[in-house]
């Protein structure tokens, strides 16, 4: 089964991909890897498009069962029919930042810090983050993500992130598992 997690950076798409990758033994991957090239500090140089997507096809076409989180919705239409199941997560603004900080700094410690030396590229971040819910297609926005789910062909659940991991977890396995036995089935 093929999988995508898609929502706003601090919406749970990593978390809640690595819970289904952790259930299923699917592999996991996330959108960053095809998108940005490993420098450090991290996230300096994206990757040309076409090139990330030759990437993650590839890995796509490697691996009967997947979960690729985050946002291929920017390489929109080639994706519209790769995957068995769409996961859409959403939650506000203020949650997700609240998230952010917290990961960031669990990740990278002082360096996000004023004086460190991700502290800016850190702010823009966030700046992105908070433009999520208004901001236009260009970027990882909500506007692109629900123009991208109106053109899939296969089954979307929509949940609200800022409920309790355990629930929403329940919702996922359970849609997850129906699809896998209608596949058996066929």
């Amino acid at each position: 089964m093929k999988i995508c997690v898609l929502g706003a950076a601090g919406a749970g798409t990593t978390t809640i991909s690595k819970h289904i990758s952790f259930k299923y033994g699917y592999k996991h991957f996330e959108s960053d890897f095809f998108a940005w090239e490993q420098t450090n500090p991290p996230f300096q140089k994206t990757r040309p498009d076409s090139e990330s997507t030759k990437m993650l096809n590839a890995e796509l076409e490697k691996c009967d069962d997947v979960v690729i989180s985050g946002n291929i919705a920017k390489w929109g239409e080639q994706y519209k029919d790769k995957f068995d199941l769409i996961i859409f997560l959403y939650a506000p603004t203020d949650v997700r930042l609240e998230r952010i900080r917290y990961r960031e700094q669990e990740l990278y410690g002082k360096r996000v810090l004023p004086n460190g030396d991700m502290y800016k590229n850190f702010e823009v971040f966030l700046g992105y983050a908070k433009a999520y819910d208004t901001g236009d297609k260009s970027f990882r926005s909500l506007i692109l993500h629900k123009d991208f789910l109106k053109m899939v062909s296969c089954p979307v659940i929509k949940i609200n992130t800022d409920d309790n991991l355990q629930d929403i977890l329940k919702k996922i396995y359970k849609k997850i598992d129906k699809i896998i036995l209608e596949k058996q089935k066929n």
